[in-house]
């Protein structure tokens, strides 16, 4: 064999070796990390006073003390961000249906996020067969207090299972579940509920026009 062939052979190998750790390297690719709060970065500045109304239940599944306990959730996560005054007057009315609430399924595929708000494509993805998996879903208006005009609305669903891998998310995913929902800390549906909290977080920021930060 001449070393010109030894060099083409030796080249091809490192080529091949070089593809081989690419994909290696996308196959174990980290958990999508979100930073602050839910993805939302730190912030010093002027409020917006919101209200949030009392959840309205549509699903057989859940009852009003879900209802209160979700609310309460939600409130603790939007004043996690700095960027809201939350009492029983705001300019802006968040108003919340919960539609879906399903604390364990079977079958079929699961994945993280999906549906309403731009944090569907970070945190979603198929993640395969599996058996024990929960989701919740909800629908979110904000409104303009003086003026009664819906301003924009979404619906926001997620889904998760026992074997999802870890996703960062701030404060949220530190957050306990209390009261009635106590029992779902460390089960697929307390990932589902921190996972709506996170992207609904993230659509309320997004959705509040500057305008509306002066306090």
């Amino acid at each position: 064999m001449t070393n010109k062939t030894k060099n083409n052979l030796l080249l091809v190998f490192c080529v091949l070796c070089l593809v081989s750790l690419s994909g290696c390297a996308g196959f174990f690719k980290k958990p999508v990390e979100l930073k602050g709060v839910a993805g939302v970065m730190p912030y010093s500045g002027k409020k917006a006073r919101l209200a949030i109304a009392d959840f309205e239940i549509k699903t057989i599944k859940a009852n009003n003390e879900i209802g209160t306990t979700l609310r309460q959730l939600l409130l603790t996560s939007l004043e996690g961000t700095s960027r809201f005054e939350i009492g029983k007057t705001g300019d802006l009315i968040i108003s919340v249906s919960v539609v879906e609430f399903q604390p364990q399924g079977s079958g079929g595929s699961s994945g993280l996020g999906g549906g309403g708000g731009s944090a569907s494509g970070e945190l979603g993805g198929l993640l395969g067969n599996i058996t024990n998996k929960a989701h919740i879903a909800w629908e979110v208006r904000i409104v303009d207090a003086v003026s009664s005009q819906v301003l924009d609305t979404t619906q926001i669903k997620t889904q998760a299972a026992d074997n999802n891998p870890p996703v960062g998310l701030g404060s949220i995913g530190d957050l306990k579940l209390e009261n009635v929902l106590s029992e779902y800390n460390n089960t697929p549906l307390g990932k589902a509920i921190r996972l709506c909290l996170a992207e609904t977080v993230r659509y309320i920021v997004q959705k509040t026009g500057q305008e509306y930060y002066k306090y």
